[in-house]
């Protein structure tokens, strides 16, 4: 049985100057976009930062489990 899916930890992401131009980018090492204008391949961007908790939010958790908690 194949696999059909991809498997992201593989996969490069865009390099930057693709994700600035918002062009598709072939993921190579050098991307053939890179190539073409003479620049040098660069993936220096970080992932997102997760969000953090808003505290109404942690407070209306913490509560719900307390009552559930104290039943």
């Amino acid at each position: 049985m194949s696999q059909s899916f991809a498997v992201f930890d593989d996969i490069l992401p865009a390099c930057d100057l693709c994700h600035s131009k918002k062009i598709r980018c072939n993921r190579q090492r050098n991307c053939s976009n890179c190539v073409d204008v003479g620049v040098e391949c660069q993936r220096l961007r970080r992932g997102r930062t997760p969000r953090k908790r808003s505290f109404s939010r942690f407070a209306a958790s913490v509560a719900y489990s307390y009552y559930h908690d104290h039943r």
